[in-house]
């Protein structure tokens, strides 16, 4: 359905940009969306790697969609080479998740855009403020990529 959503001279704008698995090292700053797997090991969907300044910062494990998919933000403290791709661990405040990366899963980093890439048909994840007349305001926007990568939804 169409959904309208207004924009403010605050609202960010990024895209993601993709890189290889090996840029992504031991104690970065990483998300992953991620669904329990047939096995209830969690797989990913998509790996982010966040800049340098997210570091360090607590991150957490939050569910995500209806599919009882969760989204991971927390710092990598393990990287191990299994059958079919990677295994992370990544430890945030209160918890640990242990997530099995394929070989196909995307790997990117956010880039910052502008409005520009926010163009009829393209492909978006906002997030957004509900105003009390029920407007919805956006606090950031995550569009689909200059290079082909669409957010993990």
């Amino acid at each position: 359905k169409e959904v309208r959503i207004q924009l403010t001279e605050k609202t960010g704008v990024n895209y993601d940009r993709p890189i290889k698995f090996s840029d992504i090292q031991e104690g970065d700053f990483v998300g992953s969306a991620a669904a329990p797997g047939p096995d209830g090991k969690w797989v990913a969907r998509e790996v982010h790697l966040f800049p340098a300044s997210r570091r360090g910062s607590s991150g957490d494990s939050i569910p995500w969609d209806d599919t009882g998919a969760t989204m991971t933000n927390a710092t990598l403290s393990r990287i191990a080479k299994i059958s079919d791709g990677h295994e992370l661990t990544l430890r945030y405040q209160g918890g640990e998740k242990i997530i099995n990366v394929p070989e196909n899963a995307p790997v990117v980093t956010n880039e910052r855009g502008d409005t520009s890439l926010l163009v009829p048909g393209s492909l978006v994840f906002a997030f957004v403020d509900t105003g009390s007349d029920g407007a919805l305001t956006a606090r950031f926007i995550q569009a689909t990529s200059k290079d082909g990568v669409k957010p993990a939804l």
